[in-house]
């Protein structure tokens, strides 16, 4: 339970120091007394101010502070003074003050911890509106400043600091809240964000971290009922939460020095533009991530070259079922690869003699199909004991697999494939205990004889390999052209197996 009492803690902060989303109404009084209600809902958190005074349209909090004990976990902080201003078009002006510090401390055996922030808002203005049923507010901040310190007291504790700037934030969000729980849809802008973080490690050295994101745009919903902020946070999608966000960026630079005892290390890190994709809820989750423009280069007195690659484009997108349902349930996955270039120092490495094309290479791979889940993966005692079954005709049925792409290019060669199987989960006895499958799958390949010949000539230990892919090929696949061949396995109704049109079963 450390972990989920750690979790809550830091969404119960974050709804601290973001508390105009749920802001809204007509009045000053009636936004205090919604912000309260969404705070105590949160997770527990005693809210205490010295003194609350009302005049001429303005509401001031003043000394507002708030504590929190779950699981061991302790959070407090100091929030200042907070104004309410009534405006004439009936909108509420809401004034943070400038400077406001907040601390995590508690924790049991090697997850003891001691976390202090400051945090400091320039240029920060806050309009709120709406009523009971919806809230929009509108907030820009110049610069948003924080400052962090983490101490792990574990067996051997660590402290490292955080420092995040974050400049010219504008964003728009429309809250509400009923009977069943609370609702946030939002935009996000963020002009510039920079990080830098320290650490001294336990064993020597210094590790230090630092990077930049520029033009960030995020935008998602949030549905949290009421038994998932009153539950165990493990238990929250069970119960009912749902989240769903998107964002992009543009040109992102990330820097690693690392200096041990030992030796010394160096990760640059830069891409022109990025985009992410994420929901979730009981019953799936969705992702996907894809960045352009990628250059890695890696510095080390370990070796004495640096190692530099490029890709065009990489990502991975994954959609998984995560409840027990008897119907059949989307699958999907995905890998892009796509125009790696590798630099000298590795191709020197990898090809010493210069056999090979060093062409760009690319790796795509898209599944998808439908299957149906047995269990609820996001149930930890279900899930827990489908792990120690370990029987997996009992964690679902594979119902269909989809090769939409596959592309492999490397060395002037090319693989390229798709394909489509169902599979008949009554007949576990026709293919040994597998679903009995019905469908086919071709592949193509292009360079291939030339590419082995390359790596026969290149010095590489790879003769008996290239020995054993040339009997393989001569067996499995045909001639389509000049060094360019192809393959189709099919399965048949009646679970007959064709290679080629060839029958092998």
């Amino acid at each position: 339970m450390q972990r989920s009492a750690i979790f809550k803690s830091a969404v119960c902060t974050t709804a601290i120091l973001t508390a105009p989303a749920a802001f809204a109404d007509v009045s000053a009084e009636q936004v205090w007394e919604d912000w309260q209600s969404q705070i105590v809902r949160s997770a527990s958190i005693k809210l205490n101010s010295e003194s609350e005074t009302y005049e001429n349209g303005v509401l001031t909090i003043t000394g507002l502070s708030y504590g929190s004990n779950q699981d061991g976990v302790t959070i407090n902080s100091n929030l200042g003074d907070v104004i309410f201003t009534e405006n004439a078009d009936g909108t509420v002006e809401i004034t943070l003050q400038e400077n406001m510090v907040f601390t995590i401390t508690g924790g049991a055996g090697d997850e003891e911890m001691n976390i202090t922030a400051d945090l400091t808002l320039n240029g920060a203005e806050i309009i709120a509106s709406g009523d009971d049923s919806a809230i929009t507010y509108d907030a820009s901040v110049d610069r948003y400043l924080i400052a962090m310190n983490f101490v792990l007291d574990g067996d051997q504790p660590e402290s490292f600091d955080l420092r995040t700037t974050l400049t010219d934030v504008t964003g728009t969000s429309t809250s509400g809240t009923d009977d069943e729980g609370q609702s946030l849809d939002y935009d996000l802008n963020i002009g510039a964000l920079e990080y830098v973080m320290a650490l001294e490690p336990t064993d020597g050295g210094t590790v230090d971290i630092a990077g930049q994101v520029n033009d960030l745009s995020a935008a998602g919903s949030n549905y949290n009922p009421t038994a998932a902020i009153e539950g165990p946070a493990e238990m929250a999608l069970q119960n009912g939460l749902t989240s769903a966000f998107n964002a992009s960026w543009g040109f992102a630079r990330s820097f690693i020095n690392i200096d041990s005892p030992e030796s010394k290390l160096t990760i640059l890190s830069e891409s022109q533009s990025s985009a992410t994709d994420f929901a979730v809820d009981a019953s799936r989750i969705n992702a996907s991530v894809e960045s352009k423009g990628h250059e890695l280069r890696v510095v080390t007195d370990a070796m004495p070259m640096e190692f530099a690659m490029t890709a065009d484009t990489y990502g991975f997108n994954m959609l998984m079922p995560l409840s027990r349902s008897d119907d059949a349930q989307d699958y999907a996955m995905g890998l892009n690869l796509e125009n790696i270039r590798m630099g000298d120092a590795i191709w020197a490495m990898a090809d010493p003699s210069n056999a090979l094309s060093h062409d760009p290479i690319t790796l795509q791979l898209d599944l998808s199909g439908q299957a149906k889940l047995f269990f609820d993966a996001i149930d930890p005692d279900q899930y827990e004991f489908m792990m120690r079954m370990n029987d997996m005709e009992s964690f679902g049925e594979l119902l269909s697999l989809n090769l939409n792409n596959l592309l492999i290019a490397f060395g002037g060669a090319q693989l390229t494939g798709t394909g489509a199987f169902t599979f008949d989960n009554s007949d576990l006895t026709t293919f040994d205990g597998m679903p009995r499958p019905t469908g086919s799958a071709t592949i193509k390949g292009s360079g291939i004889d030339a590419l082995m010949t390359d790596l026969e000539t290149s010095g590489l230990p790879v003769q008996d390999a290239i020995m054993g892919a040339r009997m393989m090929m001569g067996m499995f696949t045909q001639a389509t052209g000049d060094d360019q061949v192809e393959t189709t396995l099919e399965i048949t109704d009646d679970a007959q197996i064709l290679l080629n049109g060839q029958r092998i079963r």
